[in-house]
């Protein structure tokens, strides 16, 4: 077991694309009620959901990145999240695979991702 005050790089990916796709539904869910509910919206402006798009294939792909997923896999994820429907079945089963493989590595996972117990906010930084 990884001690939880010195992450991978692996387990910092998956903590990473976790929060860009939770931020990215958060967005989506929040440009639809401002449609919905601000007269002057009649729609959601396309560089609106652009950048909600590239931010949840970005995260999609760090949690494929994180999980250790060969790329045939990773390109067949990231082709379904066009397809209705099994997009949310895709976010779910690398939801759960990303929280069952944190939780083990001693991160905290909430809402919007996970943090690690007692670490300062700076290593979630992309390293390179």
């Amino acid at each position: 077991m990884n001690d939880a005050s010195h992450p991978s790089s692996r387990h910092l990916a998956l903590a990473r694309g976790q929060r860009m796709v939770m931020t990215a539904i958060a967005g989506y869910f929040i440009a639809v009620a401002v449609a919905v509910n601000v007269p002057r919206f009649s729609s959601i402006p396309f560089p609106v959901l652009g950048i909600l798009l590239l931010l949840g294939f970005l995260g999609v792909l760090d949690i494929c990145n994180g999980l250790e997923y060969k790329p045939l896999k990773k390109y067949l994820c990231l082709a379904s999240m066009l397809l209705p429907f099994a997009n949310v079945a895709i976010i779910l089963v690398l939801n759960y695979k990303a929280n069952r493989k944190l939780k083990h590595a001693g991160f905290h996972v909430g809402i919007f991702g996970a943090t690690i117990i007692g670490a300062p906010k700076s290593s979630f930084k992309r390293t390179r």
